[in-house]
């Protein structure tokens, strides 16, 4: 029961501040909403917040796409970066694979809309999603949950929290597991399809030697398989049917990740806060699909990835009790990151070439970042305040790719199997700047103008051509600036909240994917890759309302409405 809605601690902005004061349009999913919503991963979470898109298709676990205020560029082929940046606990994921994390023992997740460049860094032109998860305590509790559903759904979640030593060193620890027989049919090998066999963990350790100082351990691990619903044959060729396929084998996709981040926050006599957030994270993803979606062997694609980074931020928070306050620091990002994917020919394409691994690449990625960055706050009086940010940012990105293949095929793609070395190397600034000014207590207005920068990418989508230009390779940094006038209101004593904002955005050097033909195939068809360029300009703008209600002491009523109109200005063949 509660008569008032309750005040929510957030970190968008790199320390503790309550919801209605920080002036980003953003949305908080707390644990208990979580728990309403019966959503078990980051794809569910998000669904229900206004301007986010996180489409729960067949990529959706492996090349997820997410997008916040309707502009993105599509993330199957993970050589390109992300517009949305995932962070868990301060920590960025890295690339898309990693994105959709479970839901267990998650306390919050933060959805911050627009460009969030100066404190998070880049590629979050679109914006940033914050999971927080629950930390260690003094308390001994835990928990265990169980559902079961059709299919022999099985989903079982575990978490138990142990204080070892009394206000000083605390253990947490959490496990999920989940099974499910699969729905829908393939026809052709008579199997299931949409199957569940996964399991995540997290566990966590606290050690706080004085009242000033937390340093907190955290390791996590995930595996799952899944075979994906993709290419539902309609009639002719199928029997229209829901939920049948007639794949020539069962498509199949494998993952698994693990990551460690060691947390070290001290608090000064002087009440300035020093924190260091030190990581590593490695994930792969294994996939495997018949790619023509029908009984024929025609053609089938095998996929495979693998990132590993490490990064460490450092950074100081002055007290936020006096006229002027800041938070700074220095940032280090290294990432190593392997693909591959290869096309196997068929006996129904060229029943003469018919061959495994027919023709594909493999790419090795590298990308060093170094960055520095302030944010502040002028308080010019008791109820204006003036804040502004900046952040410098120094990248070298190296790709080194080949084709590889039959001698048929490599010679029909013109497919260079000699090593290419790409690279891209960029320095940039993001900066916002902005007002913010309280009405009274419960009224507060802002307006803002910012920037973001999306690094340059590498393509991966297509084999290497002999004499290809630049642009089918790679890419260089994609740019904005978003204006953004807001609201954050509280009334009738706090049983009802109203945020809302208005926003345009705009999108310079765009990054876009377009097919390029190159030749035949022996049917006379033409033959077509993927090139990455920076070849638009588009504007996005819209608004968004959020309610928050609390009518009786049993009801709690969260709602959210939101507008978008994004358009092409440009785009160059």
């Amino acid at each position: 029961r509660q008569s008032a809605i309750d005040e929510i601690i957030v970190t968008a902005t790199k320390r503790e501040e309550s919801l209605q004061d920080v002036p980003i349009s953003m949305s908080v999913i707390s644990d208990a909403v979580i728990e309403s919503l019966g959503a078990k991963n980051l794809q569910q979470i998000v669904s229900v917040v206004p301007n986010v898109n996180f489409p729960d298709d067949a990529t959706s676990d492996w090349g997820p796409t997410i997008a916040i205020r309707g502009a993105y560029t599509a993330q199957q082929f993970l050589g390109m970066n992300v517009s949305t940046g995932v962070y868990q606990d301060g920590v960025f994921m890295g690339k898309n694979d990693a994105f959709n994390v479970g839901s267990n023992d998650i306390e919050r997740v933060e959805i911050l809309r627009g460009p969030q460049g100066t404190l998070f860094g880049k590629n979050t032109t679109g914006g940033a999603i914050n999971i927080v998860t629950k930390k260690p305590g003094n308390e001994l509790e835990g928990s265990i949950k169980a559902e079961f559903g059709n299919y022999d759904l099985i989903n079982t979640s575990g978490t138990i929290n142990i204080p070892l030593v009394n206000d000083t060193v605390a253990a947490r620890i959490s496990v999920n597991r989940a099974e499910r027989d699969g729905y829908a049919k393939n026809l052709f090998t008579g199997s299931d399809l949409g199957t569940i066999d996964q399991t995540s963990w997290r566990a966590q350790i606290l050690y706080a030697p004085t009242e000033d100082t937390d340093v907190r351990l955290a390791v996590d691990g995930s595996d799952s398989e899944k075979n994906f619903l993709v290419g539902e044959t309609i009639p002719p060729i199928g029997d229209g049917v829901p939920y049948t396929f007639f794949h020539t084998f069962d498509p199949v996709v494998k993952k698994d990740g693990e990551s460690v981040a060691l947390t070290v926050e001290h608090s000064f006599g002087n009440s300035y806060t020093l924190t260091s957030i030190t990581s590593w994270r490695e994930s792969s993803v294994e996939v495997n699909r018949d790619s023509d979606f029908t009984s024929a062997d025609v053609v089938a694609q095998d996929y495979e990835s693998n990132q590993e980074n490490i990064s460490q931020e450092i950074r100081i928070a002055s007290p936020s009790d006096r006229q002027f306050d800041y938070v700074a620091g220095l940032y280090y990002f290294d990432q190593k990151f392997f693909n591959s994917e290869f096309f196997d020919a068929g006996s129904n394409l060229v029943p003469s070439e018919a061959s495994l691994r027919a023709v594909g690449s493999e790419q090795n990625i590298e990308s060093t970042s170094y960055a520095a960055f302030v944010h502040s706050n002028f308080h010019l009086s008791e109820v204006t305040t003036l804040f502004a940010g900046l952040r410098y940012t120094n990248e070298d990105q190296s790709m080194v790719g080949q084709s590889a293949g039959t001698p048929f095929w490599v010679g029909l793609l013109n497919a260079d199997t000699n090593p290419r070395l790409t690279e891209l190397d960029s320095d940039n600034v993001s900066w916002t700047i902005g007002l913010r000014h309280n009405i009274t207590d419960d009224v507060m207005l802002y307006a803002s103008v910012s920037t973001g920068v999306k690094a340059g990418a590498f393509n991966t989508a297509a084999p290497t051509i002999v004499g290809a230009d630049e642009r089918s390779l790679s890419v260089d940094d994609e740019s904005i600036t978003s204006y953004e006038l807001g609201a954050k209101t509280t009334w009738y004593g706090g049983r009802l909240g109203l945020n809302g904002a208005v926003f345009y955005m705009d999108y310079e050097d765009y990054q876009v994917q377009k097919l390029q033909t190159i030749g035949m195939l022996p049917d006379g068809s033409p033959l077509r890759i993927v090139i990455f360029d920076n070849a638009a300009a588009l504007t996005s703008q819209g608004a968004e309302l959020e309610v928050f209600a609390v009518p009786t002491d049993d009801l709690t009523i969260i709602a959210g409405l939101a507008y978008l109109d994004a358009t092409f200005d440009k785009f160059e063949d």
